[in-house]
């Protein structure tokens, strides 16, 4: 009973239809008196849909979505497509307001979008979609930062910056800016050092990051190449 003209049913569960009517009564002399109901109304209980905020780059091939907290929400159900309009299937569910997404390819863009999921009486109810937002797990191209000649042992030093993901580092030499790239080798730590096969040669180097997932390796753009002649 309230005395406003306005009244709060605060035990609604979603996914449920709630009707509703009101009367009023005034009360004379200790006895109740009743006007006749309003009509029905009715009202279903729904999730409103979650917000993606964000999706960061957390890994070498982990993307993180967060997503705002929805009243009424008990977890989050993810969905992933490698395109925007179609094709979204179900990655997991979340209980907090992010999710990790572990399982993203290298180089590939992904769409996200999250429904918000409460459970009331042994039935599941589901928001809507979100509107999708799109992020892509990139490695990037090192930076060859020096390369140092030594005429005793006849070796050049190639060095560059390390990548903040565990990844691993090919290296190319040529004779050639443009053409004629060699492997020399895949190594863990960011530098290399080269055997000069000839002096009075100019030789031009660059570097990519590689990573294997399941077998498969998966690399960074090139760096810019970066030549030294030996003396």
């Amino acid at each position: 009973t309230f005395t406003d003209n306005r009244g709060y049913f605060l035990t609604a569960q979603s996914g449920k239809i709630y009707y509703f009517k009101v009367r009023a009564v005034v009360t004379i002399d200790g006895t109740n008196y009743y006007s006749s109901f309003s009509s029905v109304v009715s009202k279903k209980m729904t999730l409103p849909k979650p917000a993606v905020s964000s999706i960061k780059q957390t890994g070498i091939n982990s993307l993180t979505i967060t997503y705002n907290e929805v009243n009424g929400a008990v977890k989050y159900q993810i969905f992933r497509s490698t395109k925007k309009s179609s094709g979204y299937s179900s990655i997991g569910y979340s209980e907090t307001t992010e999710y990790v997404d572990n399982k993203a390819i290298p180089g590939k863009t992904y769409y996200y979008k999250v429904k918000a999921v409460n459970i009331t009486d042994f039935t599941t109810v589901k928001s809507a979609y979100s509107v999708y937002k799109k992020a892509k797990a990139s490695i990037s191209a090192p930076v060859i930062s020096g390369l140092k000649y030594n005429s005793s042992n006849k070796t050049i030093k190639v060095d560059w910056n390390d990548n903040k993901y565990e990844v691993k580092y090919v290296i190319y030499y040529s004779t050639k800016k443009s053409s004629g790239y060699k492997k020399l080798a895949a190594v863990e730590n960011s530098d290399y050092t080269f055997k000069v096969p000839a002096k009075n040669k100019t030789y031009y180097f660059k570097v990519r990051a590689m990573v294997t997932i399941n077998g498969k390796n998966y690399y960074s753009s090139y760096s810019a190449v970066k030549s030294l002649k030996a003396k």
